[in-house]
């Protein structure tokens, strides 16, 4: 595909480890099978580019010469540049014909032996399916023959040519030396890589609609993605197209077929990819339909798919349908769709037939639609309201009634976190009359772009613009945005005062689910007003919310303002109700992802630090498949923070990094505090004061920004003093401290008081003050004993006890680092327990003995595998949590004993519960 290569990585890898195997002496065949088109050869120019073999020679079966006799091995032997050994000579001559293919496959045997004399070989057979059968015969009878040879073959079949192969190559593959491996389609983001590629973006609804169009055939997808502009994959209203030379294949198919099969074909098509085959005859008014679906299931246009309701029939492949469906012509597929509006059930699907079978604009119609629209709205279904909301448009009459509901449909599907999808509609917004709803559509656009400049302006156009008498429901909507930039850009003012006036002009019974108390909650909190906060959402519930239709506005930000009030139980249960909430009706709307972040953060916080990785990296997930751009900031932020402090290096590094990128693309002010700790974190895993140090730097510029001012956000004060005073500049580290422990102390925030004594205990006692240091670090410990934030101190107990050594008090230094050492070993933080570990030793008296183990080895679904099965799950429950079969639930267990040196699970509960326990939620009034 023109050098075009995407994805693939799982079934490369699996390649490459064959070649491994083959270079170590272990001889290996692979079957590589898939559909034609679905890119097996693309996969092995890859593979073989970057292979790094001594010598590859590939041959191609060609179905005109599947007769000519050893034509393949004829190929391989030109191919490796070799003279022919002594039995292949006759290769090329008249008596070829009668060879014996064990003859040949001796002679395949030594010239294999020949070329791995300098190094591994790699065989090539691309189409297998269509190779003499002569040569697969001998082929199969030298690979049986390797033993300890520096060989690896792969033979590339069709999906379903398999018993165009020879029993002994079968049984070769099945056996001890074979692997099979079966090439599917391209999955939904390897088709939107695909398309950047060529110049396009889809978004990720449009790419899964081309997934379930073509399966993923890379063949099929190239040739829609060339021919078609890229508006089309976002117009969901229609069906899409099908490649020309594949169109003309189904078409011959169907014009062969009986009459009646024919028309049992066609209702099909109709109705859709799958149907009931009594709904099917009766559209297509046939008599005798397990005949029709005989001849039809003959020509492999339909298949049967029996179930206990009904007998249904379905198109072997999405295309298939499709290049029926539009070889109709236009009055046959109108007539089809009117007669099927009357015979299926459920309103969506009687209005989605009355749209296909209308001829021009319908006022009714178009009514019943849009009425259709704002329930889907309102029981969140924001994509089924975009598509009903279009498709209302184009039978609207007018253009102002058109362009209104083209704008509502934009507005759903931001709401429904399709950005992308909807920034395809801009040329068209742009083209429309000037009016307060499009500046306001236009606003929320440039907002997802990052274009944030512009949106400011627009929104301000569209509030003074906007005329409550004409549309009620905008006023506040608008609002709502500018609370919302407020937020992103650090000005925790304007977030307030404009949720404020969101709140004033009301919002309708029929809007969609707002957020405009957790903003206003989250501006107050940056602000430094926690308490007000925290009274404003003091009437939300409590525990009910798990069973609410939606969720309440303002759990998160009442979460937010918790969890910077040290009310870490208090948060942890606002802000898992919250995401139980989000997560049962499927809403991957920002509020849902800011959100499970910092639940991720407030669990990194109570030492549940597994817990906080797998639900920062969700939130990483689910920003990236919804293009929620502006949040990727705080959620690769976040997802680093537990992986730093537990030396996880890699992986923390990829997160920081991304945080940091994607900070200076989207200009979220608001994240930097949580981007710069991100990077202080890893620095001080490193226990490189200067990094440290430069990393909080940009945080201390932001004079303008009171969330920098709000100890209980980030404790980045206390680490960048800390950092400065390693540097030697302690008047540096006081003017960042004094500011810290006079607001700490005047709000109460122990969190940030406890952080404040590390930092002071280190400055008094670089400065000459003992008895300063540890009144500050007694202090620190005081105001830590009632907060369950164990690394916060771990951090201080280990910098008390090396103030202790230095000092000559070690028996006391022992007794302090040995409780950091503790915890620390709980929370698996081995950066700080290795350090801990040299300040013992430095002490005099040698730490407990390492485990054989560590979680920090563990991947990411090893870890989460590891924590459900400690906790009791049956590998079927697991399974089933983690949307994976229970197979790879074996497969990540048994890695995990392996590298945790248990055996059992009972072995494994006692390792996760060593961890501190995360404190359960406390009862409230």
């Amino acid at each position: 595909m023109d050098g075009i290569f995407v994805g693939r990585q799982p079934e490369l890898a699996f390649l490459h480890a064959r070649l491994d195997e083959a270079r170590d002496g272990a001889p290996r065949a692979v079957l590589l099978e898939g559909a034609p088109g679905v890119g097996k050869t693309a996969l092995l120019s890859e593979f073989l580019v970057h292979a790094d073999c001594h010598r590859v020679v590939a041959a191609s079966g060609e179905e005109l010469e599947r007769n000519l006799a050893y034509g393949v091995v004829e190929q391989l032997v030109a191919e490796s540049g070799e003279p022919p050994p002594e039995r292949l000579t006759v290769l090329g001559s008249d008596k070829v014909t009668g060879a014996d293919p064990m003859r040949i496959g001796g002679g395949v045997v030594h010239l294999l032996d020949r070329l791995q004399a300098a190094g591994p070989v790699i065989v090539v057979v691309e189409d297998a399916h269509w190779a003499d059968p002569p040569s697969l015969q001998a082929l199969a009878f030298a690979l049986r023959r390797l033993r300890a040879d520096r060989v690896l073959a792969v033979l590339s079949v069709r999906d379903d040519a398999g018993e165009c192969l020879p029993a002994s190559l079968c049984r070769l593959v099945a056996g001890q030396t074979g692997a099979r491996l079966r090439l599917g389609g391209l999955d939904p983001e390897e088709l939107r890589a695909l398309s950047a590629s060529l110049g396009g973006a889809l978004s990720p609804r449009a790419a899964a609609r081309l997934h379930d169009h073509t399966g993923g055939n890379a063949l099929h997808a190239r040739a829609l993605l060339d021919a078609l502009p890229i508006g089309v994959f976002h117009d969901h209203s229609r069906p899409l197209p099908v490649p020309r030379s594949f169109r003309m294949l189904v078409v011959a198919k169907l014009a062969a077929c009986p009459p009646e099969a024919e028309r049992l074909v066609v209702a099909a098509a109709v109705l859709g990819i799958r149907c009931p085959l009594a709904i099917a005859s009766r559209l297509g008014e046939v008599d005798d339909p397990l005949g029709a679906l005989e001849r039809a299931i003959a020509a492999r246009l339909l298949e049967e798919r029996p179930t206990t309701a009904d007998l249904l029939v379905e198109f072997p492949h999405p295309l298939v349908r499709a290049a029926i469906y539009h070889d109709l012509g236009p009055a046959r597929r109108a007539a089809l769709h009117a007669r099927a509006a009357q015979l299926v059930e459920g309103e969506a699907n009687t209005i989605r037939h009355r749209v296909a079978a209308a001829s021009g604009p319908d006022h009714e119609l178009a009514a019943e639609l849009a009425a259709l629209a704002g329930r889907q709205a309102r029981m969140g279904g924001s994509i089924a309201a975009a598509d009903s909301l279009l498709a209302a448009a184009r039978l609207r009459e007018t253009r102002v009634q058109r362009e209104r509901l083209v704008l509502e449909a934009v507005e759903q599907l931001l709401l429904g976190g399709n950005p992308s999808e909807a920034a395809a509609f801009t040329d068209d917004l742009l083209s429309f009359a000037d009016g307060a709803r499009r500046d306001y559509v236009l606003a929320r656009l440039a907002m997802t772009g990052g274009r944030h400049a512009e949106a400011e302006r627009l929104l301000t156009r569209a509030w003074l613009g906007n005329d409550p008498a004409v549309d009620p429901d905008l006023a506040p909507a608008i609002a709502e945005q500018l609370a919302l930039h407020g937020l992103a850009h650090a000005n925790a003012a304007q977030a307030v005062t404009w949720a404020r006036r969101a709140l004033a002009a009301g919002r309708p019974a029929a809007a969609a689910p707002s957020n405009l108390l957790d903003i206003l909650a989250t501006g107050l909190v940056l602000g430094g007003h926690a308490p007000e906060a925290l009274a404003a959402t003091a009437s939300l519930p409590d525990r009910a919310v798990a069973d609410a239709p939606e969720c309440p506005d303002g759990l998160v930000g009442r979460g937010i303002a918790r969890l910077c009030s040290d009310d870490l139980a208090g948060a942890l249960q606002d802000l898992s109700l919250a995401q139980a909430t989000y997560r049962r009706h499927r809403m991957p709307l920002p509020w849902g992802i800011i959100g499970l972040a910092f639940l991720a953060e407030t669990e990194y916080r109570l030492g549940a630090w597994d817990d906080a990785t797998i639900h920062a990296e969700l939130a990483v997930a689910i920003a990236r498949d919804t293009d929620q751009e502006c949040l990727a900031p705080l959620v690769h932020a976040v997802a680093a923070f537990p992986l730093a402090a537990r030396g996880i290096r890699e992986r923390a590094v990829a997160h920081a990094a991304a945080a940091s990128a994607h900070l200076r693309v989207v200009g979220a002010e608001s994240s930097t505090a949580w981007v710069a700790t991100a990077a202080a974190l890893l620095a001080l895993a490193a226990d490189d004061e200067h990094v440290v140090a430069a990393a909080l730097d940009p945080v201390g510029r932001l004079t303008d920004w009171a969330a920098v001012e709000e100890p209980g956000c980030q404790p980045w004060r206390a680490l960048c003093a800390e950092a400065l005073v390693g540097l030697g500049r302690c008047d540096q580290a006081e003017a960042l401290l004094a500011p810290l422990e006079a607001v700490a102390a005047a709000q109460g925030r122990r969190s940030s008081l406890l952080a404040a004594g590390r930092a002071r205990g280190t400055l008094e006692a670089a400065r000459g003050h003992p008895g300063r240091a540890e009144a500050a670090f007694q202090a620190g410990l005081e105001c830590a004993s009632p907060l369950p934030m164990p690394f916060e101190r771990a951090l201080l107990e280990a910098a008390y006890g090396r103030f202790l050594r230095r000092i000559g008090r070690r028996a006391d230094a022992v007794s302090a680092l040995e409780a950091a050492q503790a915890r620390f070993a709980h929370l698996d933080a081995r950066p700080f327990l290795d350090r801990c570990r040299r300040d013992l030793d430095a002490c005099g008296r040698a730490p407990e003995r390492r485990q054989a183990g560590s979680r920090a080895t563990l991947t990411r679904q090893e870890l989460a595998v590891a924590r459900l099965v400690a906790a009791g799950g049956t590998n079927r429950e697991a399974a089933a949590k983690l949307v994976v079969s229970v197979k790879t639930i074996e497969y990540h267990l048994g890695n995990v004993y392996a590298k945790l040196g248990v055996t059992s699970r009972t072995q494994l509960a006692l390792r996760f519960g060593q961890a501190v326990a995360t404190p359960s939620p406390r009862p409230r009034s």
